[in-house]
């Protein structure tokens, strides 16, 4: 079955268990996530044709590298992923809405038949995602709305590979694709914490090692083979994902603090 066929068929499979509530908002994703899995052109082409920039060809190329090292060294499931360049001309491919009651750190959750239930609500444009907020602002929530570069089906379809991220950084490139390709392989319905853990912790392994396999070619290609100094891009992504912990570490303080004044019944603010 083609991939527009099956994302039809999932479609009246999610709407006719919904029910007729949100039978707009699911004809929204079935309308964007069909419109991913049809459009866009061939990598393979793409790289041979003329037409095509430099840079695009470049990026592409490397697109094809990683993903051949994320199924060879990583295990991950490229098979008919990321195939398909499609610019979107626009800057991000989906917005999600994130909300919470006033005083509140636990986020507002959404339920969904294949899904499971999720921190967050996501929209294929921008004016949607704004409306929906305004919708929840309304109810006293507090909420947040922002940009995501890339979308995941969960190993449903095959992902194209799009303009909102195919020019980021090396290793940011890789370190995307490896977090999305890793939500193909394990995803477990109902806990979003574990989802994202389970993909940065891929992400971080699979850019490690991709980076000292680059390395290593570098350094026996200039015969600094034997050296004992780490290569400098291993070093600057280590740095990097200090720097990373050491931010998240602060947020958690100040998480943990703001619970304790939302706890109190006089918060000290």
């Amino acid at each position: 079955m083609g991939s527009s066929r099956k994302i039809l068929v999932l479609l009246i499979g999610v709407v006719a268990l919904s029910g007729c509530a949100r039978v707009g908002y699911y004809a929204h994703l079935g309308k964007g996530g069909l419109a991913l899995a049809i459009r866009g052109q061939n990598v393979e082409k793409l790289l041979r044709d003329p037409r095509a920039s430099a840079d695009l060809k470049a990026r592409l190329t490397l697109a094809r590298n990683l993903l051949d090292f994320a199924g060879a060294e990583l295990g991950l499931p490229v098979e008919k992923k990321y195939r398909k360049y499609l610019d979107l001309e626009r800057p991000f491919v989906v917005w999600t809405v994130v909300a919470a009651p006033e005083f509140s750190l636990e986020p507002e959750t959404w339920c969904f038949p294949v899904a499971g239930c999720v921190s967050y609500r996501g929209f294929f444009t921008s004016e949607k995602a704004d409306r929906f907020a305004a919708s929840l602002r309304e109810e006293g929530l507090e909420l947040s709305v922002g940009g995501v570069q890339a979308f995941s089906s969960l190993g449903w379809f095959g992902d194209p590979l799009l303009n909102t991220f195919i020019f980021d950084e090396d290793r940011r490139l890789a370190g995307l694709l490896f977090h999305e390709l890793a939500h193909g392989l394990v995803y477990a319905k109902d806990d979003s914490v574990f989802n994202e853990s389970f993909a940065t912790a891929v992400e971080r392994a699979g850019v490690g090692r991709w980076l000292m396999r680059g390395s290593a070619g570098a350094a026996g290609a200039t015969g600094s083979a034997g050296s004992n100094t780490p290569a400098r891009p291993v070093s600057d992504y280590l740095d990097h994902l200090a720097s990373t912990d050491r931010t998240y570490e602060m947020i958690e303080q100040v998480r943990d603090r703001l619970e304790r004044l939302y706890a109190s019944k006089e918060p000290d603010m």
